[in-house]
């Protein structure tokens, strides 16, 4: 299971996307963001590799659906290639540049952490704890 939150900035919460599936999480991710009334307010995709079931390739959900895409990862080393540091963090990108991603992530992305993530991971445990009572 997937949930995403849809925010304006760090600040206002627009909507909650959720996707489920056997198919790989890049399809379960696209799918639910492409069908969503959000879909036109999507500027980026923004991910926590720990929040979600397996491993994710920024690209090819970039290439699935248009929009830039930063994940954040546990990586210690930076090609900078694909990768970037900001903050205290390592972020996978597709389809932004270092500049670009820097100053979205100013906006969004505070005291080591980003509002909708945050928002998105206690749904997504409440859910889980939901099934498991």
């Amino acid at each position: 299971m997937v949930i995403g939150a849809v925010f304006r900035g760090n600040r206002e919460l627009d909507g909650v996307l959720s996707g489920r599936g056997d198919a790989k999480i890049e399809d379960i991710i696209s799918k639910m963001l492409v069908e969503s009334k959000h879909w036109g307010q999507v500027r980026l995709i923004l991910l926590d590799e720990n929040s979600l079931p397996e491993e994710v390739n920024p690209a090819e959900i970039w290439e699935k659906t248009g929009k830039p895409v930063l994940v954040i990862s546990e990586a210690r080393t930076v090609n900078s290639r694909y990768m970037l540091r900001y903050q205290d963090r390592v972020f996978l990108a597709a389809g932004i540049d270092e500049e670009s991603a820097k100053r979205v992530l100013d906006k969004i992305y505070h005291n080591s952490q980003s509002e909708a993530l945050r928002v998105a991971s206690i749904i997504l445990e409440s859910i889980l704890r939901l099934h498991n009572v």
